[in-house]
């Protein structure tokens, strides 16, 4: 492949990489890389090389391998401006920049960071408008529009499907204007604006077909049976549109069976409930109710259907039960045109409920004074063979845990207000800056803002999680299989930006699984780890190893690097509460994080030491568990 071939093909080998791997035609997707790699080197075209890397992170993403595709898009962002350096920026540049940002758009979508896949988003679909593709920039402000509607942004969401769709209308063919009418259904649906969602779900239907959309034709027919559920206008469709559905169920002439196969048990239900047909309610929920791939609302309305279901067959104790589940799951985003529609019963239903509830209140209460009665009798029988001395001892301890107790409470209280405050701080100005300043930022600077203010709502919800691990050295933990290579994938993932932005190499062996508390050796690793890449000297790119090794048959782990290190004097100190030994003003930090990894560390019965690294830096070895020693067997 000559340059000019090289040249003239990125565009079309992404399309082919990208649909070989999302067709699990994975080892073809890769040996097409791999071909295509060879005839770049032969040709030594920079961009080329570019697009082999976003092939393989295309390949890597389809695979629901977002670690290494996150880790590649750090190298072909780096591998980008040096080439925007030392050349000018052309139409292939932007082309491939334009589909760097739709796949880390997709990366962050997956892994649920709304947030952030909506900066990508955008930004791919302003590289679409530079390159005047009106059919990129329809595809980019669709995958905006989907993302606003995950975000609950519905109003927003609808703005963005109106702009796709008056680019595909521009457009002599466009296979997509079903998917646009589609979001745009249920959106409307969302907000309660039943007549339009239905003649947007209409639409969406004729598109479909016309399209030949065999994946998204029983997406849009089932949207628009839900529709008609509350447009009562359109009710009597209802019954042919679920046949229409179950003959395509039974049949092969469509894919993705799994993914609607929900959404259309939730139509029946429904149904079924407005024809007081609550048997046949039962039938479809509850060989559904135990499934992992069923999303939160889907879940509430369930929940809901259950309770009025046995309410209609008179089976009331089933009906508690099924409340107190729906009161567990709902929320303030609970589906809001199921609301609408139920208002006129909802009187009714929340005095039965609150009937029930009451019931099921004295039950409780009855069974609860049993229980004491029970325990009180069996403390009596033992506090008979207690001496006094005993008692005295008893009482000391008690007074000794209960002042423990109300000192952890008190420091809890404090810290959480000293570290939210200064967070509130900075988000309060870059707000100002936001909205003072924004005509004098490049668009370097605008993107840097908004992730200042995403880094700086994730540290609050962090602050929480880091106060509840304080406390649980005193309470008891559950213990189960822990997966460690899963543990440094979650690790990795969330220090992403730290990890590209000081251009860090985390080399990760292979690890054993053992038995512990997940959460907590999540955070020993996460804290070890995010040390590593913060103590590094000026200049110098942190090297960071992750593995274990098995010394007197005992599994040792350990995080090596290459940083400033630690004195000897310093050793006994570093796993001291609040123990800053490095200058503020050059690096940040609380001095918690190393008194958190001992306290983890002591809670799984193991040890933590370090000792110097022969090349320069720390290494951090621990044990965990020793009674139960870590499998052998390595995944």
């Amino acid at each position: 492949m000559g340059e000019e071939s090289v040249h003239i093909s990125y565009s079309s080998f992404l399309k082919k990489v990208y649909s070989l791997a999302s067709s699990q035609a994975v080892s073809e997707a890769q040996q097409l890389a791999f071909d295509y790699k060879k005839s770049v080197e032969l040709s030594n075209d920079d961009l080329g090389k570019i697009a082999v890397i976003l092939g393989k992170a295309y390949i890597s993403f389809c695979q629901e391998n977002y670690a290494e595709s996150n880790s590649l898009a750090a190298q072909i962002e780096y591998d980008f401006n040096n080439y925007s350096k030392k050349n000018s920026l052309n139409e292939d540049y932007l082309e491939l920049k334009q589909k760097f940002y739709t796949l880390r758009g997709l990366c962050y979508k997956r892994i649920e960071q709304f947030d952030i896949a909506i900066v990508f988003n955008k930004k791919a679909s302003e590289l679409a408008k530079k390159l005047n593709n009106p059919r990129l920039v329809c595809n980019s402000l669709v995958n905006l529009g989907n993302l606003y509607y995950y975000e609950k942004q519905y109003e927003k969401a609808e703005e963005v499907y109106n702009k796709a769709l008056r680019y595909a209308n521009e457009l002599p063919s466009f296979k997509g204007r079903s998917a646009i009418y589609n979001g745009l259904s249920s959106c409307l649906g969302e907000i309660g604006r039943f007549k339009e969602a239905y003649e947007y779900a209409d639409k969406a239907v004729v598109w479909a077909v016309k399209e030949n959309h065999l994946t998204l034709i029983p997406i849009v027919l089932c949207n628009q049976a839900y529709n008609c559920l509350f447009y009562e206008e359109q009710f009597h469709q209802v019954p042919n549109l679920i046949n229409r559905l179950e003959n395509m169920l039974e049949s092969n002439s469509f894919t993705a069976k799994d993914s609607i196969l929900i959404d259309f048990n939730r139509v029946k239900a429904l149904y079924a409930l407005r024809t007081k047909n609550y048997q046949e309610v039962l039938s479809i929920i509850l060989p559904s109710e135990g499934k992992a791939n069923i999303e939160q609302h889907i879940k509430v309305s369930f929940a809901d259907y259950l309770v009025e279901a046995y309410i209609g067959l008179n089976q009331k104790e089933k009906a508690i039960e099924a409340y107190k589940k729906f009161k567990e799951l709902n929320d303030k985003d609970y589906h809001i045109a199921r609301k609408m529609y139920f208002k006129r019963q909802s009187q009714y239903l929340d005095m039965l409920y609150s009937e029930m509830d009451q019931g099921k209140e004295l039950l409780d209460k009855e069974m609860a004074e049993r229980e004491r009665a029970e325990k009180d009798k069996a403390e009596i029988l033992q506090l008979k063979k207690i001496t006094e001395e005993q008692k005295k001892e008893l009482e000391e301890k008690s007074q000794h845990l209960r002042a423990v107790n109300e000192s952890l409470q008190q420091f809890s209280r404090t810290v959480a207000h000293d570290l939210k405050e200064p967070l509130r701080t900075i988000n309060g100005f870059v707000n100002l800056l936001k909205k003072k300043e924004a005509t004098n930022f490049s668009e370097n600077a605008k993107e840097y803002m908004s992730f200042i203010s995403i880094s700086t709502e994730r540290m609050e919800n962090m602050i929480g999680n880091i106060l509840q691990n304080t406390k649980v050295g005193f309470t008891d933990v559950t213990i189960e299989n822990v997966n460690l290579n899963q543990i440094i994938k979650n690790v990795l993932l969330s220090l992403n930006y730290q990890i590209n932005s000081k251009k860090a190499r985390v080399e990760i062996e292979k690890l054993p699984i053992i038995t512990g508390n997940v959460e907590l050796i999540q955070l020993l690793f996460q804290n070890l780890i995010s040390n590593a890449i913060k103590f590094t000297q000026k200049d110098i790119k942190p090297q960071i190893s992750v593995g274990s090794v098995v010394r007197d048959d005992e599994t040792i782990f350990y995080v090596a690097d290459n940083g400033i290190g630690i004195s000897k004097e310093n050793k006994e100190k570093i796993f001291n509460s609040f123990e800053r030994l490095n200058n503020p003003k050059e690096f940040d930090g609380t001095g918690l994080g190393l008194s958190t990894c001992s306290k983890i560390v002591k809670l799984h019965n193991g040890k933590i030491w370090i000792e110097e690294n022969e090349n320069g830096g720390t290494i951090f070895y621990f044990i965990l568990n020793p009674p139960n020693r870590a499998t052998k067997d390595k995944e």
